[in-house]
């Protein structure tokens, strides 16, 4: 690979990953507040949507604390045999913005998007040493 290629490459793959990484460090901070904050409340699966990868997003109905009766679609993807259609779910949502759920058993949003945040760090401190090593 072209030196020169390399040091113009790897400088903006940095600074790619590490917009990238705060953006969802940025996005994990905010599910864990919400999660925080979050209601339990009791709720029946409406509908799965399966996607290829033999993931789940389930929609879900419940009332909340106030009773209010909503449909919302779950934050997390989860796998797929642990919920069908009419299955009674627990589930975690935000009292200022009730679609905005989590059900029991999915991974968590926070989680995730720390998980790849830092992932995406480390590879913006990688590819800045490239480019450092490139120009000595």
């Amino acid at each position: 690979m072209n030196l020169a290629f390399v040091q113009v490459l790897a400088p903006l793959l940095a600074l790619s990953f590490a917009f990238g990484a705060v953006l969802c460090l940025r996005d994990a901070r905010r599910s864990a507040v919400r999660l925080r904050g979050a209601t339990m409340a009791s709720g029946v699966v409406a509908e799965i949507d399966r996607d290829s990868a033999r993931q789940a997003a389930c929609t879900v109905g419940f009332t909340t604390a106030e009773g209010r009766v909503v449909q919302a679609t779950s934050q997390s993807a989860s796998a797929a045999h642990r919920f069908e259609p009419g299955q009674q779910v627990n589930l975690w949502y935000d009292p200022q913005e009730p679609t905005w759920v989590v059900l029991e058993g999915q991974s968590s949003p926070a989680g995730i998007g720390a998980v790849v945040g830092a992932i995406l760090a480390l590879a913006a401190v990688a590819l800045t040493l490239v480019s450092v090593v490139a120009l000595i």
